[in-house]
């Protein structure tokens, strides 16, 4: 097979024509095969949903909390109605394509994305059947305003972690004055008590001293736990990325929070964050998951490695996942390719014939860690790209492992 344009939309259509003819013939018994994970109907980003004549969704792969509820009035980020354009496509004509403008995964900006609708009978009724995909060469929305950066993000929170361990619970007032940095658009400060108590929300006063350290995300992310676990941690700060929904909205977004321990004047520790939608993928983002991976992995060695595949822990998001590779250049994890762990790739080369894998070896058994660039394609796409992947050496229980992750530049 080819990945281009061409045989990404006949996918799209070839999909939703064949749900059609499942739900035709089946009903309702044939949406469980369009969840399946391992079935015909997901492959890459793309999967195929069903909703009701009235938008309310029926059947919704990549988001199932949506399942039951009005899209209805969901718009893209330049405020179309997407929805309702697709009702109105399948209502006049019965099937076609709706573009709109979303968010790819680990951008800020947004891409245009082109969903193929049409009908299916079930029942006395229809309902709308699609599948959407971003195709080659779409264009990308020029952001109306300039997005905080990573590094600015930590800043702010290291900032408010200074005024807290300098003034505790007297700085809260300043945090809640809108227009500062502190508080603005999205942008808020939370804090919590190390067993998982909201004792300061910015952005949501109803919502304090209730505890949270249970709480997940729409794709079964502990956040909580993982909001702690950072605060534990040697480091005592660091990222998590999880799906929430949108302010005012049902629809989840990937949301980037940065997060440090602190201790106020009366000697008790607190939590103090701060998070962003939809924020630009970072070089600080692998640095971070990467250190935290290989540290878990000179704990525990192989142990870790079943922590480092689980797609709802911390380790895996957006498009980015920890790999683990032996000393002589053996595969032993890698969430988004299964398939290769036990393979020895020491010989596997880019795109541009470099030898990447002993490079990133020899760099990294020399350095202890190291930053290496390679050219490769990026995800859903058959157009070379330019990856940089951080590496580091880990030593544990005799065993020496090479522990990573890369980042697509775009």
């Amino acid at each position: 097979g080819m990945y281009n344009d061409r045989m990404e939309r006949a996918f799209v259509v070839d999909a939703v024509t064949e749900a059609i003819g499942q739900i035709e013939k089946l009903g309702e018994a044939a949406f469980p095969l369009l969840r399946e994970p391992t079935g015909p109907f997901l492959a890459k980003d793309a999967y195929v949903f069903v909703l009701d004549m009235d938008g309310v969704a029926l059947v919704h792969p990549a988001f199932p909390n949506l399942e039951g509820n009005s899209l209805l009035e969901v718009k893209d980020t330049q405020g179309k109605p997407l929805v309702r354009e697709m009702l109105d496509r399948v209502t006049s004509g019965q099937y076609g394509w709706v573009d709109y403008m979303w968010p790819k995964p680990g951008e800020n900006v947004s891409t245009q994305k082109s969903t193929y609708v049409s009908r299916a009978r079930l029942g006395d009724g229809s309902v709308l059947v699609g599948c959407g995909v971003y195709l080659a060469d779409a264009p990308r929305e020029v952001p109306a305003e300039r997005k905080m950066t990573a590094q600015e993000l930590m800043t702010l929170v290291r900032e408010a972690a200074t005024l807290l361990e300098q003034q505790g619970e007297k700085a809260y007032p300043a945090f809640r004055q809108r227009g500062t940095p502190w508080l603005h658009d999205g942008t808020y400060i939370f804090v919590w008590a190390i067993d998982g108590t909201r004792v300061f929300h910015a952005g949501d006063p109803k919502g304090e001293g209730r505890n949270v350290s249970g709480l997940k995300d729409i794709l079964g992310r502990p956040i909580g736990r993982m909001i702690l676990d950072i605060a534990e941690s040697p480091a005592g700060e660091g990222w998590l990325h999880y799906m929430y929904p949108l302010p005012g909205g049902i629809f989840p977004a990937w949301k980037s929070t940065f997060v440090k321990r602190v201790t106020y004047p009366s000697g008790k520790p607190y939590v103090v964050g701060c998070g962003i939608y939809n924020m630009q993928m970072d070089k600080a983002f692998i640095e971070d998951v990467v250190d935290r991976a290989a540290r878990l992995v000179e704990e525990r060695g192989k142990e870790a490695f079943p922590i480092l595949r689980d797609k709802t822990g911390p380790f895996v998001f957006m498009d980015t996942y920890v790999f683990v590779q032996s000393e002589d250049g053996t595969e032993l994890v890698n969430p988004a390719l299964p398939a290769l762990e036990g393979r020895n790739l020491m010989d596997l080369k880019d795109l541009e014939g470099k030898e990447v894998i002993r490079e990133q070896h020899d760099i990294a058994m020399r350095d202890g860690r190291a930053w290496f660039e390679m050219s490769w394609y990026a995800p859903g796409t058959n157009e070379p790209a330019r990856k940089l992947t951080y590496v580091r050496k880990v030593q544990s229980g005799g065993e020496t492992f090479l522990v990573g992750s890369g980042i697509y530049m775009r």
